[in-house]
């Protein structure tokens, strides 16, 4: 097994362990220091050199595991769940709204809780499920009152450890909400998400369903729209693929940036636009773990192109071995 995966095989079996074992942070530190001090001692030994690196890769793992998990204190959001009554929290809108057909799910970044008449500040989110008008939009800064409440775990599905992922420890799941203020976001994000809004309204201007949808999410990542018995049917012939944005989708993008790039700019500077493309598209697809991994190959893929060209035109100029740029 080469090394890289061994490292990668230890770093798993230690977030593995801290999760079972429950270990602090703090405990690993004397273990970590004594490994670094074998593999400086013994660097020419390959056995207590390689002992040495999978268990500071293991140790690294179950630190990352520990650093990961939150501090449910009087600051946090989540330490107020499952109360006897309704609590007003203040926050603004800090993703894209979920749009469903009956609801609209809401990530709020909390700024402040208030019980009975006393306000104080906290911080974490709390997924939202609004009624689905009035609608809501990112930056909008909500009052909301409801009963804050802990995700449930369901027969077949961990709702609580899958919120945990986006960092979502608390639900309200009927809310009574006041809108404050409309474009408290980030200017980037909103330009993003709302220029996806307009290429998703043209998509169903221009489209029947189930097409509108099924192309909604193939370009632009939206796949709450497509319904349940289609998205069941590729799933059952083993495509669902095509609908998810993967490494398909950037090649295709890449392409049709470096050929567009070409005749425009020159083939020189054709990269540069290809990669300033994804980075934007993988933004406004919302980056999730699949589009970023494809992302990082392609930018990858472009780079090693980029440096080609730079290679053939400008040699003296460029010192990268070409070792590098077959690596790449």
């Amino acid at each position: 097994m080469p090394l890289l995966s061994k490292i990668a095989v230890a770093w798993l079996a230690g977030i593995m362990l801290a999760r079972w074992l429950a270990v602090p942070w703090l405990a690993l530190v004397p273990p970590a220091l004594l490994l670094a001090a074998l593999l400086l001692l013994y660097r020419d030994t390959p056995r207590l050199k390689l002992a040495a690196i999978l268990g500071l890769a293991l140790l690294a793992g179950a630190f990352r595991f520990g650093l990961a998990q939150p501090t449910f204190d009087k600051n946090h959001i989540a330490f107020y769940n499952d109360g006897p009554a309704p609590v007003k929290i203040t926050g603004t809108v800090a993703d894209e709204p979920d749009v469903r057909d009956s609801y609209i799910n809401l990530r709020l970044r909390i700024e402040s809780i208030q019980q009975g008449d006393t306000a104080q500040p906290v911080s974490g989110l709390v997924l939202i499920r609004a009624p689905r008008y009035p609608a809501r939009f990112y930056g909008d800064r909500l009052s909301v009152t409801g009963r804050l409440e802990t995700p449930p775990v369901f027969d077949t599905f961990n709702y609580k450890d899958y919120l945990a992922r986006f960092g979502l420890y608390s639900v309200i799941r009927r809310p009574r909400i006041k809108v404050l203020e409309s474009g408290q976001g980030n200017p980037f994000w909103a330009a993003m998400y709302a220029f996806k809004t307009r290429a998703s309204e043209s998509i169903n201007r221009s489209l029947a369903e189930p097409y509108a949808s099924l192309l909604n999410g193939i370009l632009l990542g939206i796949e709450t729209g497509i319904p349940r018995a289609l998205y069941e049917s590729f799933n059952l012939t083993g495509t669902s693929h095509v609908i998810v944005i993967s490494g398909s989708n950037i090649s295709v993008i890449a392409a049709i940036l470096l050929l567009l790039g070409q005749h425009i700019f020159g083939k020189q500077y054709a990269p540069p636009l290809a990669i300033i493309g994804i980075g934007l598209y993988t933004f406004l697809v919302g980056a999730d773990a699949a589009v970023s991994r494809a992302a990082v190959m392609g930018l990858v893929f472009i780079l090693a192109i980029w440096v080609d060209i730079l290679v053939q035109i400008r040699p003296p100029l460029i010192t990268i071995p070409r070792r590098l740029l077959l690596l790449a």
